[in-house]
């Protein structure tokens, strides 16, 4: 994936007022509604941060590309069979996988929750701002989650009564709640007054305690089995 930083997607959200470099991106867009495809097609080639961009209808269609090219991202409707959602991150190893939701309901979120996703968008929020801010908190080594779908997913964690036998402490729990917030080891350290090297330990631990391999299995986790509820 290019290097991104801060100030290049703020110029490349408000183009305007600076003309911003093109940075290597690449973009696999997977989604059977002619309209809202080509729409987002040219909602993302029209961002400064994007070079490629390749949309397609089906897991098929972008399997067979996947197989000949990399890809930095797969941007899929969350509508797909989870089936296949799983397909294709195989396809793309490496890729970051960004979900865009029609719906926000409990049933919807379930359905995805175990998913390695490392970012949601919803369709009817989205904007060209939106969208620039869900790669470049990706790339920054977060996840992308609209405060709508944060706070269902905390509502969701809250209503299950579960022990989680995982043995966090409160600091290890706080660690996670932020992970699930999408955030990452610099902005971890700064929201618990530490730096970034202490978060990244701290998640490191939870990771380990948790028994994943990286923080969005953690996440999932973490909401398919209501680690956070008390929080």
């Amino acid at each position: 994936m290019g290097s991104l930083d801060k100030d290049s997607i703020d110029r490349a959200i408000n183009k305007r007022k600076a003309k911003p470099a093109r940075l290597h991106l690449r973009i696999v867009l997977v989604d059977d509604h002619e309209v809202t495809r080509l729409g987002l097609f040219e909602m993302a080639t029209q961002l400064a941060i994007v070079v490629v961009v390749h949309a397609v209808a089906s897991p098929n269609d972008a399997r067979e590309f996947l197989s000949a090219e990399a890809a930095d991202f797969l941007l899929v409707t969350a509508d797909l069979d989870e089936s296949e959602i799983r397909t294709l991150v195989s396809a793309a190893p490496g890729a970051a996988l960004l979900l865009l939701m029609w719906t926000i309901e409990d049933q919807t979120l379930g359905k995805v929750a175990s998913l390695p996703v490392r970012g949601f968008l919803i369709e009817h929020d989205l904007t060209s701002e939106t969208l620039a801010r869900a790669f470049w908190d990706v790339a920054a080594g977060g996840t992308a989650i609209p405060r709508t779908v944060a706070d269902r997913l905390f509502r969701l964690v809250r209503r299950r009564q579960h022990s989680t036998g995982y043995g966090l402490t409160s600091r290890e729990q706080e660690v996670l709640g932020l992970l699930v917030e999408g955030l990452s080891n610099k902005q971890i350290g700064k929201r618990l007054g530490m730096s970034a090297f202490g978060a990244k330990r701290h998640v490191s631990t939870v990771l380990a305690k948790l028994n994943c391999e990286n923080r969005t299995e953690a996440v999932a986790r973490a909401l398919s089995e209501g680690l956070l509820t008390g929080n």
